[in-house]
């Protein structure tokens, strides 16, 4: 604690008069940098008095001229607006804020009246951004509107609505028009609602990037713009229209608060932070965000008040209260800690400096707020290297994002994959296999690895012509991989094969391609299954010979002979080598009825899935599996053309490979619960009471204490949609079990005589050895339960264990009983906690074991020994559950392994018109247990037969019993 203990002696006090000292700090500096601003702009004089400083790199110096004033007003009363709009304060800041109040009231009015001197300029680009600072500076200040002169007033929407003329860039940039509408819409004024639809949609569909952290527009930049802009301005469109986003407006807060505890964790001892991205002198500004969500009364819990007071009031020294920060008129100065110009991007002029007000959003609460009440306290910065052992470990927010008008659930994508090349050298070789020597199309280059790299955020792929032996080489082949003596060319291709395969879900690439005579860059995915082109192959980018391309391959009866889906562009009508010159985006779009192929929104092909079958005896369609990735440089060979005039080496450079993937539910992909978190809830088992649906499964998120076990439970009404709520048991080793213990498959049941929930789950030790049941009971559904006893059902090994209540109610457990087979065991009526009779034993040796009731017939399902590998599930019947049991049969097609899942469960729902029976299984991912997913399939069942159709959505309704 000593650098707390010193850092308290340099801010000169400590505990609660430190706290009120804050206070009067940062009303001393927003007084500091806003006086020269708001006083000259309320006489008129703001031209004449505020210096014009531009950047030495300044990009359009007369246009920066005109635009500076207004970068300095609508930027400063965005960042004083929630303090204007308090009333709370010592009296010295009560008579210091009327007399801003004052200053802004007519400095408005001489800003918005083309009369005066200090009109602003209100048409362009740059006035865009700042009259939408303005806007937002009305819309944290309802006090200041609500004292404009109506003449006035009027005044500020005409300027306003001048914006409308600007097309803002695809970037941050789509949230300036939103802002200006959201003040339209917050004072009852039209507005148009296009111009906010575009923003929270964009943002929340296409430019989330998982972790609290959106990106720029398609690409992302490591700069503070999601503080100093991107997640402000969007908790100030939703604080108005918010309704019309409810999914996203919850999630928001969410992605907000996670990146409030980044911030707060980017903060230095000495108030100090990374020197990072463009706009880096808008100084404290940088903390626009965490300031934002510290005024809204929405830190996460991992973060106390007083300790990002004290954070933020070390970032304000730091950088306000730097020597040369201020020029001898009280002006600010270009720079992050002090006059430093040389940190100016080109756009910068001074009056862009007084973004850095928005760090004083905190000042917009009471005195008596806990923000400034309560006693300073150490940020994480502070703790770790002072050497406490206080702070947790940081783990990341894995949050899915819909957004939809009327609060309507769309189906989000999430990343679920990507290689953004940050690291330089080699190819990461968690993510990419290489392919080697001559592989295809009697291409001219040799494949070899040291021809891709990555630099300063890019892969690289080279084109080289160097002469070398050919391995391959022999003199009397008529291989064309083998009959020339010498490689004369060589290049690189990438693959994800082996180590990421995927399934459906949009898949994007921004690179530049060279398109040079005989170059063939492309990228493009393969089937994992079956030879080519059966295997189905997806060209997401193609060029050749002045021609991009995006095809797709299915199999026929004759080897190697493609049916092609093709569309060629020529290279002139996008533009020629200039638009070749640039990067672009690539994108896949691929679900269960299509493949659309695009390139910078511009769709090239779309095919529907139902066309791409295989024209050959077997009709399959590849479309369906899992298909991998590859990034390649081709030369020449049967469609690259003559490059014997193309001067090498040639490059083709990517940014990025991104692949996201739809919340699917119970079809394999994410599930989403009500906080937009994936469900946790592996192994599972449901429990119906009245018309409430609990689920609980084994809780497998990252960040779990690993000496616990944890059992999750979630609720529905529908089955559809679920509630978190709360971890239902928390376990530590309850019979000294040892390291990696474990706890499996808990199942619950409702005792009537007892009134009891009891929770019966596999316990055993690392070996598999212990070979026990566990029982936890409980007084609530939701728990807590408490641990009661382990045994083994009447003295027979038990692993994983099933549920089953029959129509009578009677209770049931399925256990496996590994020397002998599965058995099916009734729960002693009086409390549950033990066995009374063993129905049957059958000989099987299966786990997952799951057995349902319908039409008359007893229907026992069960999953193969694999472990963690899926395999083909089976069922059996029978008119008894004492048997005996007909023959095992397949419950889905047996080359599917069960659709890559393991069964768990068969879930009865009996309506009014109809009964449905649901099959739930686990997908399991043993590496990454936490993004294990769940397959839920209504079966066709009847007569003895039960199916699993093929997954693909549905609903159903549980009045009824019906489904779709």
């Amino acid at each position: 604690m000593k650098i707390w203990f010193s850092l308290l002696i340099v801010l000169g006090c400590a505990g609660r008069a430190f706290a009120q000292g804050d206070r009067a700090l940062w009303v001393s500096y927003l007084d500091k940098v806003s006086r020269p601003v708001l006083s000259a702009l309320a006489e008129d004089r703001l031209h004449e008095k505020m210096p014009v400083v531009l950047s030495m790199r300044i990009d359009n110096a007369a246009e920066r001229r005109r635009v500076t004033y207004l970068e300095a007003f609508g930027r400063t009363l965005s960042g004083i607006g929630r303090w204007l709009d308090s009333e709370d304060g010592p009296a010295e800041e009560v008579r210091l804020r009327r007399q801003y109040r004052e200053w802004a009231l007519k400095a408005v009015a001489n800003a918005v009246n083309p009369a005066a001197k200090d009109y602003m300029e209100w048409k362009g680009g740059q006035p865009l951004v700042d009259a939408s600072f303005f806007a937002l500076g009305f819309i944290r200040c309802p006090w200041l509107w609500q004292h404009l002169d109506p003449a006035v007033q009027k005044q500020v929407v005409a300027v306003l609505m001048e914006t409308r003329a600007t097309m803002p860039g695809y970037s941050n940039w789509l949230l300036f028009p939103a802002v200006i509408e959201a003040f339209f819409c917050k004072y009852g004024l039209p507005y148009d609602a296009m111009r906010i639809e575009f923003a929270v949609r964009e943002f929340s569909q296409h430019w989330y990037l998982g972790d609290g952290m959106f990106s720029d527009g398609a690409a992302m930049h490591q700069d503070y713009y999601n503080s100093y802009v991107i997640q402000p301005f969007l908790l100030a469109v939703l604080d108005v229209a918010g309704s019309r986003y409810r999914d996203f407006s919850f999630r928001m807060g969410r992605i907000a608060q996670r990146y409030a505890e980044i911030q707060e964790r980017m903060i230095g001892v000495d108030g100090s932070y990374p020197v990072t991205g463009r706009s880096i002198t808008y100084r404290c500004g940088a903390f626009h965000a965490l300031a934002d969500m510290a005024a809204r009364k929405q830190l996460p819990g991992s973060l106390s008040p007083g300790q990002v007071r004290s954070a933020l009031t070390a970032v304000i020294k730091r950088t306000l209260g730097a020597p040369g920060t201020f020029d001898e008129k009280g002006w600010l100065r270009i720079g992050l800690a002090g006059h430093q110009e040389n940190l100016a991007d080109a756009y910068i002029t001074v009056g862009s400096e007084y973004l850095c007000t928005d760090v004083f959003q905190p000042l917009g609460l009471s005195a008596g707020d806990e923000f400034w009440a309560a006693p300073a306290a150490p940020w994480t910065s502070v703790k770790v290297w002072g050497g406490e052992d206080r702070v947790k470990a940081d783990h990341a927010l894995d949050l899915v994002v819909a957004a939809g008008p009327g609060g309507k659930r769309e189906t989000p994508y999430r990343l679920v994959w990507a290689d953004e090349f940050n690291t330089d050298g080699p190819p990461n070789p968690k993510n990419w296999t290489f392919e080697k020597g001559f592989v295809r199309n009697h291409e001219a280059q040799w494949y070899q690895p040291e021809n891709a790299w990555c630099k300063d955020g890019k892969l690289i792929i080279e084109a080289r012509k160097e002469s070398k032996p050919n391995p391959l080489y022999d003199s009397g082949s008529g291989d064309w991989r083998r009959k020339s003596p010498t490689i004369e060319y060589t290049s690189a291709s990438l693959l994800t094969r082996g180590l990421h395969h995927f399934r459906y879900g949009r898949f994007e690439m921004r690179a530049k391609i060279d398109v040079s005579p005989g170059m063939w860059p492309a990228f493009w995915a393969l089937g994992e299954k079956g030879n080519w082109p059966s295997n189905g192959e997806i060209d997401i980018m193609e060029y050749y010979r002045k021609m991009l391309l995006a095809n797709i391959a299915t199999g026929t009866e004759k080897k190697n002979s493609p049916l092609w889906f093709s569309k060629k562009t020529p290279l002139d009508s996008l533009g020629g080598e200039a638009w070749a010159s640039a990067f672009h985006v690539w994108r896949m779009d691929w679900d269960e009825k299509a493949i659309a192929l695009s390139v910078d929104g511009r769709v090239l092909l779309t095919e529907p899935l139902d066309s791409l079958v295989n024209r050959d005896s077997l009709r399959v369609n590849p479309f369906k599996e899992r298909e991998y990735l590859i990034l390649n440089l081709a030369l020449g060979g049967d469609a690259g053309g003559d490059m014997s005039g193309t001067v090498f080496p040639r490059r083709y450079e990517i940014d990025y490979v991104r692949v996201y993937q739809k919340d699917s539910g119970g079809i394999g992909q994410l599930w989403l619960d009500d906080r937009g978190e994936h469900i946790q809830a592996h192994g599972g088992g449901i429990l119906k009471m009245g018309k409430t649906y609990y689920w609980y499964g084994e809780e497998r998120r990252q960040g779990l204490d690993t000496v616990r076990r944890y059992v999750s439970c979630y609720s529905s009404t529908d089955l559809m949609h679920w509630k978190f709520l709360g971890d239902a048991l928390q376990l530590e080793d309850p019979e000294q079990l040892g390291g990696h213990w474990v706890l499996e498959r808990p199942k619950v049941y409702y005792n009537k005589p007892t009134k009891k929930y009891v929770m019966y789950f596999h316990l055993d030790n690392r070996s598999y050895k212990f070979a026990r049941v566990g029982v936890a009971v409980s007084d609530r559904p939701d728990g807590p339960f408490r641990y009661v006893k382990s045994f083994r059902p009447l003295d027979h090994e038990s692993r994983d264990i099933g549920q089953f209540v029959d129509d009578d109610g009677t209770a049931y457990l399925i256990f496996e009983d590994r020397p002998f087979g599965f058995r099916i065991a009734r729960l002693a009526a009086a409390d549950y906690l033990s066995l009374d009779k063993e129905m049957c034993l059958i000989p099987q040796h299966m786990e997952g074991g799951a057995v349902v009731h319908y039409g008359g017939l007893y229907y026992a399902i069960g999953s193969r020994l694999t472990g963690w590998r899926a395999n083909p599930n089976v069922y059996a019947t029978s008119t008894s559950l004492e048997g005996p049991w007909s023959e095992f049969k397949n419950i889905a097609p047996p080359e599917t392994n069960t659709y890559g899942c393991q069964s768990t469960m068969m879930l009865k729902v009996e309506g009014s018109k109809d009964t449905a029976v649901i099959f739930m299984g686990d997908i399991w991912r043993p590496g990454m247990q936490w993004e294990s997913t769940y397959l839920w399939m209504p079966v066709e069942i009847g007569g003895g037969r039960l199916w699993v159709p093929e997954p693909r959505e549905w609903k159903i309704d549980v009045g009824t019993g019906s489904w779709k």
